[in-house]
């Protein structure tokens, strides 16, 4: 029998009044630095760290001008963006999704779009800073409920122990996570 690439996960999170992350933030290892993404300066550093973090080669290989493409959509902002760099060398990337409000709901939605970290930085709580650092943002943007989605296993257990839950699709419309089609 073959080989299956594992199912995609959705799962959510209301977010806390008045907080975001039910962890404390770590701090950062010593020699890391964290900021958020300046699209100035930034596409090429997003291109090459999501290329090396996902091993991404030739005609794979996402580019900047494509980075850019992507950054345009609505949902997507600069300071929801988050970069984390040992020296001048990028090796962690959190990207948060903003949605907009849906009628008949007070909350406002949103979603981690991506975590991504270089491949010799793994396991040293980078993931764990960058998502801290997109739900603290996405707090502050008074975003009711967190969504996102992954096939991928570490991933899946660094959202359960940030408060992040399994739900069916049906599960996530009755809690209100999204509206009836």
């Amino acid at each position: 029998m073959a080989d299956r690439d594992p199912p995609l996960v959705q799962l959510v999170m209301a977010m806390m009044p008045g907080g975001s992350d039910p962890h404390k933030p770590r701090p950062l290892p010593a020699g890391l630095t964290l900021r958020s993404a300046r699209p100035e300066h930034d596409l090429p550093v997003i291109a090459e760290l999501y290329n090396a973090a996902f091993g991404r080669t030739g005609e794979e290989a996402i580019t900047a001008e494509r980075v850019a493409r992507i950054a345009r959509h609505p949902g997507l902002r600069p300071d929801g963006v988050f970069l984390a760099f040992e020296g001048g060398l990028a090796v962690g990337l959190g990207v948060g999704r903003l949605a907009m409000r849906t009628r008949g709901r007070p909350e406002r939605r949103a979603g981690v779009e991506l975590l991504a970290v270089r491949p010799g930085y793994r396991g040293r709580g980078l993931a764990h800073m960058l998502l801290h650092a997109i739900l603290a943002w996405l707090a502050g943007q008074g975003v009711g409920y967190v969504e996102a989605s992954t096939a991928h296993p570490a991933v899946v257990h660094l959202l359960r122990r940030h408060g992040f839950a399994e739900l069916s699709p049906d599960a996530l419309q009755d809690a209100g996570a999204y509206p009836a089609s």
